[in-house]
């Protein structure tokens, strides 16, 4: 396979994201074994999802440089991180996010983890109202978003809560740096009250 071939993959996914293999390989015009063989050779660049005939395939694209995955945890009662899914961003928008293993009802249209924008618990987080607005004012300058929170997209949200999102509604953090911000606070924090 030329770095041509994995160039022309790339544009075909950018173009036409969510593609199964057949339909790569009629874009490409090659065969589907040769499109599954550039699928594998083109490695991260590609996100896949779904099983058996339902595996669809995506370009990756970056959010400010940054093309890896973001780690979800989830926030049990007792207050431990527990791995919750991975969340991958496609091009030319949205992201991909499994969410089988939560119990979350899921639309037809994301079933195998597509989203065209935020998944909908990450939609949650989205900054808003008085409190929305005294995050964005805290984090805008050091990670170069609008101080509005209205202004913010999905990828501003998103980069907010990577970085800087470990105390939002609900029981998710999403990314390492989050994660690690919110067990400093919990180490920080005084300990509770307990009856006896």
């Amino acid at each position: 396979m030329t770095t041509t071939s994995v160039e022309q993959l790339l544009a075909t996914l950018r173009r036409k994201p969510q593609s199964s293999a057949p339909e790569v390989a009629a874009a490409l015009g090659v065969s589907v074994p040769t499109a599954q063989r550039l699928l594998r050779t083109a490695g991260d660049a590609v996100v896949s999802l779904g099983r058996a005939r339902r595996t669809r395939h995506a370009a990756r694209r970056s959010l400010r440089g940054q093309a890896q995955d973001l780690p979800v945890y989830r926030i049990d009662a007792e207050g431990i991180a527990h791995a919750f899914a991975t969340l991958a961003l496609v091009a030319p928008q949205g992201c991909a996010m499994a969410l089988q293993e939560g119990g979350w009802p899921l639309p037809d249209a994301s079933r195998d983890g597509w989203w065209p924008g935020l998944p909908y618990p990450l939609q949650d987080m989205r900054p808003q109202g008085y409190l929305g607005r005294q995050f964005a004012r805290a984090v805008h300058d050091d990670l170069q978003l609008p101080p509005d929170p209205r202004a913010w997209g999905d990828d501003e949200v998103l980069l907010a809560l990577a970085h800087a999102g470990h105390d939002m509604p609900g029981d998710l953090v999403v990314g390492e740096r989050a994660l690690r911000l919110w067990q400093a606070q919990r180490l920080a924090a005084p300990p509770a009250l307990t009856e006896e």
